[in-house]
């Protein structure tokens, strides 16, 4: 990855990081371009490029690119599949990701912020 791609990542990483908390839309816009979830102690080589909505597993030595859309772990880090419907629906084993809950936890704070500016 050269100065000016790293650059440019940077400046998506300050436009997100400068966003209000009201305003959502930019924000999951933005985080749309540029989600990945890095486990803790993950080591990221130079040059590397990790694809979007990548999950790299805590302690893995990345050391090549990484496609769009999988999970990869291990020294070095090896993809270890393809992020599926699963990953979409569930969010641990059998626990299912409840969107109705985030939509109303996201209009109480929509309307936290509306009436306290």
């Amino acid at each position: 990855m050269s100065m000016k791609e790293q650059l440019q990542y940077l400046d998506r990483l300050y436009d997100f990081n400068s966003t209000r908390p009201t305003e959502l839309e930019k924000r999951n816009a933005l985080l749309k371009e540029m989600f990945a979830e890095i486990g803790a102690g993950a080591l990221i080589m130079p040059g590397i490029t990790i694809g979007d909505h990548v999950v790299v597993g805590a302690g893995s030595v990345v050391t090549k690119d990484l496609p769009s859309n999988v999970i990869a772990v291990g020294n070095p880090c090896r993809v270890l599949r393809e992020i599926g419907d699963h990953e979409r629906e569930y969010y641990f084993k059998d626990r299912r990701i409840d969107y109705a809950r985030l939509e109303d936890e996201k209009r109480e704070a929509e309307s936290f912020w509306e009436n306290n500016q």
